[in-house]
């Protein structure tokens, strides 16, 4: 259920970041549990974000801007 939206190698405390959907937080974790346990000399540590809320995604202005502050 974990579909890759994009992966961007990065300069910072990270140095990859992949970009994914999955159908719930379970399945999110499984997926970086995984990462971890076949690459075990490679991936040290994940850090698993939850997008909220995009104000803009490719270059597209969200339609309805004051979701976010009703969201807040």
């Amino acid at each position: 259920g974990i579909t890759i939206e994009s992966s961007y190698y990065i300069h910072g405390e990270y140095d990859w970041m992949i970009l994914f959907t999955a159908q719930n937080l379970r399945d999110a974790k499984k997926f970086s549990t995984m990462l971890i346990e076949n690459y075990p000399n490679i991936i040290i540590k994940v850090n698993l974000m939850q997008i909220l809320y995009s104000q803009r995604s490719h270059h597209i202005r969200s339609p309805s801007p004051q979701e976010l502050f009703d969201f807040l």
